[in-house]
């Protein structure tokens, strides 16, 4: 049971961190451009990064500093991302780094699904592990061709 939360957990922190990291990511690109960049940037923040923060704020089994926490390290991730700072690695900035996260995080997310569902037997919870190993199947095949 332990491990049920502690995959649940961690899930919810990759793909949160994984948002922010989008999001600053979409920043930096539109920075000094006009129009469809800065357009996606503010559309992925209403549609995904905004209702991901308020998700995450309103976890009642987390601890309120737990929560805080894990919503700095967002904006922290955020800035980093947005303004590329030379002591980040390289690596950080390539595509098969998101590839090989994104893997990672749709595997957390997929033993949480998977196990939830042979626990309780719950069809929502497996839906989004298939949904989450197909994602990550697809990255990590992505993430080995190139």
């Amino acid at each position: 049971m332990q491990l049920l939360y502690i995959t649940q957990a961690l899930g919810i922190a990759t793909i949160y961190m994984g948002f922010s990291f989008a999001l600053g990511y979409l920043l930096h690109s539109s920075q000094g451009s006009k129009g469809t960049a800065r357009w996606i940037a503010f559309v992925f923040t209403i549609l995904v990064f905004l209702p991901a923060t308020a998700m995450l704020i309103g976890l009642d089994g987390w601890a309120i500093p737990a929560r805080l926490i894990l919503c700095g390290a967002g904006c922290l991730t955020i800035g980093i991302a947005a303004t590329r700072p030379g002591w980040i690695p390289t690596l950080v900035w390539q595509r098969s780094f998101h590839r090989t996260y994104l893997a990672l995080a749709m595997a957390l997310v997929t033993a949480w699904g998977l196990s939830t569902w042979v626990i309780y037997a719950s069809s929502a919870a497996m839906l989004i592990g298939l949904a989450a190993l197909t994602a990550g199947s697809s990255s990590a095949k992505s993430m080995l061709s190139t």
